[in-house]
């Protein structure tokens, strides 16, 4: 794992959980550079002799069962890398990209299988050969601004010089697994809307957009009744008394809309 000083803890104790339970050391490598942290790790695993190396972004969530079923399928098919199905940050599009052999007449992409065919991926949960590694020309990650040395459009990012390199150069076989579908932690906004719902905002989107348009406005929601929740005393105060957060109870909730006066220290 490449991982910065600080991190998502819910992804660490996933990870210690789950591979010193499989009887696989785990390894990581901080720094500002993530093409040289996760070169370094590479270069030791392979130079080691190990068979396969695994990769895990800081930010993934993944079973025990999909660390073996990735493991079951590179033994099963000979294959130079298999990668998890993860949806990309702040978006709904899947981190990868069809092979031209998966894309039949019309278009037509068969999905309802093991594994598909790819030339990109990502490094979420990803297992690769280290014999593959082994005759691949250096370097492995390097990132290079586009044709007037801008980094803007046109540039290539490390990991994508890694996957054009494996499929242009070293014509490995590259496959996303279909049936191991792992998770991405990323940051939400969620914001109480006019009628007292909720709903979550990409942060990427409020940063362009602003708040969703449902949040902004007066209030409009029909009256409810919230039921109280019995308390052993008297409320000692009068937002208390109007339904707020007692010893004994919580705020009532009424067709997902939020009801409550208020809450009592």
């Amino acid at each position: 794992m490449s991982v910065p000083r600080l991190g998502f803890t819910d992804n660490f104790f996933c990870a210690t959980s789950i591979f010193p339970s499989l009887n696989i050391r785990l390894a990581k490598h901080s720094g500002a550079f993530w093409d040289q942290s996760i070169s370094k790790l590479f270069y030791e695993r392979v130079d080691a002799g190990d068979d396969y190396i695994i990769t895990v972004d800081y930010d993934s969530i993944y079973s025990r069962q999909d660390v073996i079923t990735l493991i079951e399928q590179m033994e099963a098919t000979g294959a130079d890398a298999i990668f998890a199905t993860q949806i990309k940050r702040d978006s709904r599009n899947v981190l990868m990209a069809l092979h031209p052999e998966e894309i039949g007449p019309g278009g037509a992409v068969d999905l309802n299988k093991p594994l598909t065919r790819a030339i990109t991926g990502h490094f979420g949960l990803t297992i690769i050969r280290c014999e593959s590694l082994r005759k691949l020309e250096h370097p492995w990650f390097y990132s290079h601004p586009n044709g007037e040395c801008k980094w803007d459009a046109g540039k290539v990012d490390a990991d994508i010089f890694f996957w054009n390199a494996v499929e242009h150069k070293a014509q490995w076989r590259v496959y996303q697994s279909n049936n191991v579908r792992i998770g991405h932690i990323q940051r939400v906004i969620t914001w109480v809307t006019k009628d007292l719902k909720c709903v979550h905002q990409y942060i990427d989107d409020w940063e362009k957009n602003g708040m969703p348009s449902e949040v902004i406005g007066a209030v409009e929601v029909p009256t409810v009744t919230a039921e109280i929740a019995p308390t052993s005393r008297e409320p000692e105060s009068s937002l208390e008394a109007a339904g707020g957060l007692t010893p004994t109870g919580s705020p009532a909730v009424l067709d997902d809309a939020i009801v409550g006066g208020g809450v009592s220290c």
